[in-house]
């Protein structure tokens, strides 16, 4: 081996399924990749809201249902226009009639108003 340069070994995979990877035939939510990512989206939000203490009764079917609606699902993220699943009554449980989707924006502005009783104007470009 030529000096200064690193030796990985290679490491011989074995497992007793025979084979490594996805195996979208025992996924609960179907083979479908986008299905897939919504049953991992809506199983960490569960995970999350347990976490914090928070009741929630949605099932996978109702989480979906919020999504798919006008194509949400393709408009989460991160930015501030981005869609996100929140809470009507931030004192009742994640449920079908507390749940409804608006932009991190319009949440960020409720949240303010309810936590700490400041006044933001609403941006006139956001909808």
């Amino acid at each position: 081996m030529p000096e200064g340069q690193y030796y990985t070994p290679t490491v011989k995979k074995t497992s007793r399924r025979g084979g490594t990877g996805p195996r979208p035939h025992t996924w609960t939510s179907g083979p479908d990749l986008v299905k897939h990512e919504q049953h991992i989206a809506w199983s960490r939000h569960r995970a999350q809201a347990h976490f914090r203490g928070e009741g929630h009764t949605l099932t996978y079917f109702e989480w979906c249902e919020f999504w798919d609606k006008d194509n949400a699902w393709l408009h989460r993220g991160r930015r501030r226009e981005a869609l996100i699943l929140t809470r009507i009554d931030d004192e009742l449980p994640w449920d079908k009639d507390n749940c409804h989707i608006i932009t991190r924006y319009e949440h960020l502005i409720e949240h303010n108003l309810r936590r700490r009783g400041t006044k933001y104007k609403k941006n006139k470009d956001v909808k």
